[in-house]
């Protein structure tokens, strides 16, 4: 009995030793730590970049014509909110619009005249890489 548990746990630690050989060794060397630095693990080709897309942020100006009444200004910068985003998504057929927005407008008024304008955001999915 003592020969079958003694082998057992021979048998387990022979086993686990097999195992530990089996893993992975990983070296650093040379980083430098002026920047940022990111360490990715990464089994395969270390060059190997499989995104296609990215995502771009970014943000416009959107103007309305200027006019003596301010409800006809709010409708001038509406209709320059439509051109903008219509224009965005033209532009951009291939690629994805995430989001598009106009925003909040602001009025600023000078002498007589009435203007909104707001400062529009997007956010898009283009393609980096060529599809494969």
């Amino acid at each position: 009995m003592k020969k079958i548990v003694s082998l057992a746990f021979l048998t387990l630690t022979l086993s686990a030793a097999a195992h530990a050989d089996k893993t992975p060794n990983v070296s650093i060397n040379d980083i430098s730590t002026k920047d940022d630095t990111s360490i990715v693990i990464k089994k395969g080709d270390v060059h190997n970049n499989d995104r296609d897309f990215e995502i771009v942020e970014g943000s416009d100006e959107v103007y309305g014509d200027p006019e003596n009444e301010r409800p006809k200004a709010y409708a001038n910068w509406k209709s320059s909110c439509s051109e903008w985003k219509g224009s965005m998504r033209e532009m951009n057929k291939e690629n994805q619009v995430i989001t598009l927005n106009c925003n909040s407008p602001t009025m600023n008024k000078e002498g007589y005249t009435f203007a909104y304008k707001s400062l529009g955001s997007y956010k898009l999915r283009t393609r980096i890489r060529e599809k494969k």
